[in-house]
């Protein structure tokens, strides 16, 4: 029997993939991926309870969560079938799981669609585009738009907090221009800010995109918020703000 009779799908009640004949886990792992995983144990397994007695074959193989993005490329949909029953592998801890379903199951138009966000932060914004192999989807959220967040990042330094205050809300006006305006992918319109900023200010904007999609709760954003003020002490004539 070879792999041109053989099939899988994903068991929707134990989430393990399921083949219709017994195969190895060389075999499966070629069926299963256009480019094979090169460390095929750690990502996928074959189901001890299946496993046939004295053989090396079995018909069920249980993938490994920590390893989502083998998951990801899995062929003939399989990927997209495992992560609609398990949205929260599919994005950052970071988006919410309504969002991850609502993208996962389809349930978006092509451009853009926006969620509120959790204050101080800013909305978040799904853009969904479409290819030739498919449609795509990306999604950021924008950063807070009170002067009261960047007070603390700057150490209550009124000067400091405008100034980063101004930076992020223009490059929230920025983002959604490219992204909803022009139809640009997030993205694209990331590289187009830096290209049009130039080399001097793409430092800054750089710094800047390291928070991009981060949570404020992450460990680090504070970190690099506060990165981001010292490099905008010796650009302040780029941003003067009264």
């Amino acid at each position: 029997m070879t792999g041109a009779t053989w099939r899988a799908e994903i068991d929707p009640r134990t989430s393990k993939i399921v083949f219709n004949v017994a195969v190895t886990l060389a075999e499966a792992k070629r069926f299963l991926w256009r480019i094979p995983p090169s460390l095929p144990v750690l990502c996928m397994a074959p189901d001890h309870t299946d496993h046939l007695y004295g053989s090396s074959r079995a018909r069920r193989f249980a993938l490994n969560k920590a390893y989502p993005r083998f998951i990801y490329n899995l062929n003939f949909g399989l990927g997209m079938e495992y992560f609609r029953l398990h949205p929260e592998l599919a994005f950052p801890k970071w988006v919410p799981l309504h969002i991850a379903r609502a993208i996962l199951w389809s349930k978006l138009k092509k451009g853009v669609t926006r969620y509120a966000g959790t204050f101080p932060w800013g909305d978040y914004v799904v853009w969904i585009g479409g290819t030739s192999e498919g449609e795509t989807a990306e999604i950021y959220q924008e950063y807070p738009a009170t002067l009261f967040y960047y007070l603390k990042i700057a150490r209550s330094d009124e000067g400091k907090a405008k100034r980063l205050l101004k930076l992020f809300t223009q490059f929230n006006n920025d983002m959604r221009h490219f992204v909803e305006r022009l139809g640009y992918s997030p993205a694209y319109a990331r590289a187009e800010i830096i290209r049009i900023n130039g080399e001097v200010f793409r430092i800054i904007v750089e710094a800047a995109f390291g928070m991009l999609g981060s949570h404020p709760e992450l460990i680090g954003v504070k970190g690099k918020m506060e990165a981001v003020v010292y490099l905008l002490e010796s650009y302040k004539s780029t941003l003067d703000v009264e």
